[in-house]
């Protein structure tokens, strides 16, 4: 247990700087960095901290319990991290771009990657500090069929829950109807869901894939 805490502290502090050392050299817009550096405080710090840790532990739990190893379980691991962690988190940046004029297109993928940097240095990592002992050695057939079937019905039922959040809760607030779309007026659900497709139908095809 002892052994296990500090591989893993010692993981939180290698991401920790690794994370600032991308942020420091991505060549962010001055804009941003302007916005960066004028919001600091010392809480940001802890909230990085508390946010590398989980994700650390995150890792850690799946290679403790993943049946399999290797550049498997590494490429995985990355798919995973990256598109929950990074992409996922910054699309609806990227695709409602106009409500953050202080960001460029090239800001939201520079953020995408400041949190890919760390994940291609922390995977190996933690996979050579904790070996997964529960490789299975046997073939595994991949219905390839299945897999895409339970995938589709996951996605779907992703996407209705996303809408139904987005707008029964997020969308009742008038700041963010005002923030996103410039106006406070609040459609009917499915008039919104039309004017969601009309204004960035590919943003529900992301939000469908990913």
């Amino acid at each position: 247990m002892v052994k296990t805490f500090f591989k893993l502290t010692l993981s939180v502090i290698l991401y920790s700087i690794v994370f600032v050392l991308a942020n420091a050299l991505l060549p962010f817009s001055e804009g941003f960095r302007e916005l960066g550096s004028a919001s600091g405080n010392p809480t940001d710090f802890l909230f990085m901290l508390i946010s590398t840790s989980w994700i650390c532990f995150t890792i850690y739990f799946i290679i403790k319990y993943s049946n399999y190893g290797g550049i498997k379980l590494f490429v995985n691991i990355l798919y995973m991290m990256f598109f929950i962690q990074n992409f996922m988190t910054q699309i609806e940046t990227l695709f409602f771009g106009d409500a953050f004029p202080i960001l460029t297109k090239l800001d939201v993928i520079f953020i995408m990657l400041a949190g890919l940097v760390p994940l291609l240095v922390i995977i190996p990592l933690l996979m050579k500090l904790f070996p997964n002992k529960n490789v299975l050695t046997e073939k595994i057939n991949i219905d390839i069929k299945d897999i895409i079937l339970k995938l589709g019905i996951i996605g779907i039922i992703y996407l209705f829950v996303y809408m139904i959040f987005g707008y029964f809760i997020a969308w009742q607030f008038e700041e963010l109807r005002i923030f996103y779309s410039g106006s406070s007026e609040k459609l009917g659900f499915f008039g919104q869901l039309i004017n969601n497709a009309r204004s960035n139908p590919i943003i529900d095809l992301f939000d469908n894939l990913l």
